[in-house]
């Protein structure tokens, strides 16, 4: 799994088994497109409803790490990668 699928199963309580590398793609797919949009980046609350569209477990776990800075860093790559 992708270090951004890690910080998105610790952020947003996603089963172990989630998410897939399909679901990373759909998501990073989604964030970019929304970037894209609206010219910035998605917020910790718009990427949650992102994630929970494509990952049915959102919510149901909870992990002891708070990595919401680097989850942050690595939406502003990925916006920025929209914008190329």
């Amino acid at each position: 799994m992708s270090d951004f699928g890690q910080f998105l199963k610790i952020r947003f309580g996603l089963a172990p088994s989630e998410p897939t590398t399909e679901q990373v793609n759909k998501v990073v797919r989604d964030v970019q497109q929304f970037a894209a949009a609206n010219k910035r980046e998605p917020s910790v609350d718009e990427l949650g409803e992102i994630v929970r569209r494509h990952c049915p477990s959102f919510g149901k776990w909870k992990y002891a790490a708070d990595v919401n800075l680097e989850l942050r860093r690595q939406i502003a790559q990925l916006a920025a990668q929209a914008k190329k």
